[in-house]
């Protein structure tokens, strides 16, 4: 009670407990009560300053540990520092968002590549915990890691046919695919694994192939010659279908996960919210008396670019121009013909050079294309 009332700075509470440990001190060491209190006095002396003097000390020492590894550590720093974070998902999208601030991005769970914590690949990258995963416990996960030992998994059906599937069922590596732990495999899709084939998945499928093949290993008999029985089963056939869109690939990662891992719902549109969205409100909008806030028109990041973009202004160091370069330029716009003029502006910074026209006779299509063709290019291109 003492300590707690040290801490919290409660003097009435203090005071009561002078007289307790001056009771305490004649009964048990019998000390004199005028001694007692002076020695109470240092302790509430103490209480005024001591607490937050002994939390400061031990705040910086931590916080110049924490730095130093930060600085130094970065990626097995914030690693540790999710894996830390892992059953509170609000911090976790936190720390990856500080992750991203630093420019380092956090993979998705592999089953190729991933620990059952956060973990630094071999190529510094922060790679997520398969025990993140909803659904995917730690039994599956020591699993998947135990057998990876002797060898990389190829492809979905490698991967049933040589992990108990005691330990990881159908659940597990539902939640695996869907928070795109297979994707590493590069012959399939998110989708397929889940392609319904009269009542049967194509996960079903693989795990039904890989019970069998372990089933007939087990039981395959040495024949009367000495030589090992092989039986071979065939590999179910991979379904055709399409891959999910962005929003519904992203909207299932954030379902298994709690995060959206291998994007953004809004990425897709990114050169729309960049050169189209307003960040600001100009003053003829608001009133001093009475502000307000009114829409006036709401329109589809999808119908932006078609709908609003009228030109496409080209911006390019003057020292950079040559016969090759001004080619390059003139590929890229045959090649998205539109209705969006195109208008060149030509830059000197040292000769205070900056001159600029309509491209005549050309109009071009913004697709994500060409806009990549641009960045490519270090052209610096803006939007009206």
């Amino acid at each position: 009670l003492l300590r707690r009332a040290m801490g919290k700075k409660k003097m009435d509470v203090m005071q009561q407990q002078k007289v307790v440990f001056a009771d305490g001190a004649k009964k048990l060491h019998d000390i004199e009560e005028e001694k007692s209190f002076e020695i109470f006095e240092v302790m509430e002396k103490f209480a005024e300053y001591g607490f937050n003097r002994s939390h400061s000390a031990a705040y910086s020492l931590i916080s110049y540990q924490t730095a130093y590894l930060k600085a130094n550590y970065p990626a097995e720093y914030m690693a540790s520092v999710l894996t830390n974070s892992m059953s509170d998902i609000k911090k976790v999208t936190f720390f990856m968002d500080e992750c991203r601030r630093m420019g380092m991005p956090v993979l998705g769970p592999d089953v190729n590549e991933s620990a059952y914590r956060f973990a630094v690949n071999d190529n510094n990258e922060i790679r997520f915990g398969m025990g993140a995963v909803k659904g995917v416990g730690e039994g599956a996960v020591e699993a998947i890691i135990k057998e990876r030992e002797n060898g990389a998994y190829k492809s979905i059906f490698d991967f049933t046919k040589r992990l108990d599937l005691r330990a990881c069922n159908k659940r597990a590596l539902d939640s695996l695919a869907l928070a795109g732990g297979f994707d590493s495999f590069g012959n399939t899709h998110r989708a397929q694994y889940f392609f319904v084939d009269g009542n049967t998945s194509f996960m079903e499928k693989a795990i039904k192939f890989g019970a069998s093949h372990q089933s007939s290993e087990n039981s395959a008999q040495v024949s009367l010659f000495g030589e090992a029985s092989n039986v071979t089963i065939p590999e179910p056939n991979l379904p055709e279908c399409e891959e999910w869109g962005t929003l519904e690939k992203l909207s299932k990662e954030r379902d298994t996960v709690g995060v959206f891992i291998s994007g953004h719902p809004l990425d897709d549109y990114r050169l729309e919210i960049d050169h189209f969205c307003s960040r600001n409100f100009p003053l003829g909008m608001l009133s001093a008396n009475e502000p307000e806030f009114k829409i006036k028109k709401v329109s589809l990041l999808s119908d932006l670019r078609e709908k609003i973009a009228s030109e496409i202004n080209l911006t390019i160091d003057l020292n950079r121009v040559s016969d090759e370069f001004i080619s390059e330029i003139d590929v890229i716009i045959n090649e998205n013909p539109g209705t969006c003029k195109v208008i060149m502006r030509f830059h000197d910074e040292k000769e205070k050079i900056d001159a600029k026209g309509l491209l005549r006779g050309k109009k071009v299509l913004i697709s994500d294309e060409l806009i990549e063709k641009l960045e490519k290019l270090n052209v610096t291109y803006l939007m009206n």
